[in-house]
């Protein structure tokens, strides 16, 4: 019985051995069964060189989409340099034309501002020419780069500002060159003025008129231009 039991074995395990053999062959070069593994293979190799190369364009998409971005922030902060230049001038021209001090002045210091204007040279006690220079800066020169009446600086604005913002802009820029024009003609005319005080008047109505247009002017700025600065 024993002997029946080990020969069966024996006879079942060579079966599967040889089965074994005849499964490698046929996994290896045979179609009988339809799984054509060169093709399979061929086919997952294709799969993954399809999905290397689909993972290659998604990273250039996202490079060049950063890239995109950091562009448009860039411009973003030129263009936010670019009307802090302007609104700097004008904060710098607006402090000059508010101040009435330059009606404190005595005749002979005006005077002597409308000299170095023209390369005047004072001979005398250099703390003098000092101050006659400091306050020539102050009432008679105004920004270099700040040419308000030029149709040049009103297209840039147009073109950096939104539209109420710009016309609030070319408003105070009109009404802060009125000012100067009057402190201009005032400190010419020193000599014939025998009522200062109609001018100084005059310069406190224009004032409360540009001081208005400036705080609307700031207004315009943080609703439009300035809003959303912190989401850059």
């Amino acid at each position: 019985m024993s002997d029946l039991v080990v020969h069966c074995a024996n006879s079942d395990l060579n079966s599967i051995a040889t089965a074994l053999q005849t499964a490698k062959i046929h996994l290896i070069d045979d179609t009988r069964h339809g799984w054509p593994w060169k093709e399979i293979f061929q086919g997952v190799v294709t799969l993954c060189v399809g999905l290397f190369a689909g993972w290659i364009a998604w990273q250039q998409k996202e490079i060049a989409k950063e890239n995109k971005e950091i562009t448009k922030q860039k411009l973003k902060l030129e263009i936010f340099e670019k009307r802090m230049e302007i609104i700097s001038n004008i904060e710098n021209f607006y402090k000059t034309q508010n101040d009435l001090r330059l009606f404190e002045l005595e005749k002979e210091i005006i005077i002597q501002i409308n000299r170095s204007s023209v390369e005047f040279e004072y001979d005398g006690d250099i703390k003098y020419k000092e101050l006659i220079k400091k306050l020539a800066d102050k009432y008679i020169k105004i920004p270099s780069n700040y040419k308000n009446n030029s149709i040049n600086i009103k297209n840039i604005i147009k073109c950096l500002f939104t539209e109420n913002t710009s016309i609030l802009i070319n408003e105070i820029n009109d009404k802060l060159n009125e000012s100067y024009k009057i402190r201009l003609d005032y400190m010419k005319d020193i000599d014939i003025i025998e009522d200062k005080f109609t001018i100084k008047d005059k310069l406190k109505t224009l004032q409360s008129d540009f001081n208005q247009v400036y705080d609307d002017m700031w207004e315009s700025l943080r609703e439009n231009e300035f809003k959303g600065l912190s989401d850059w």
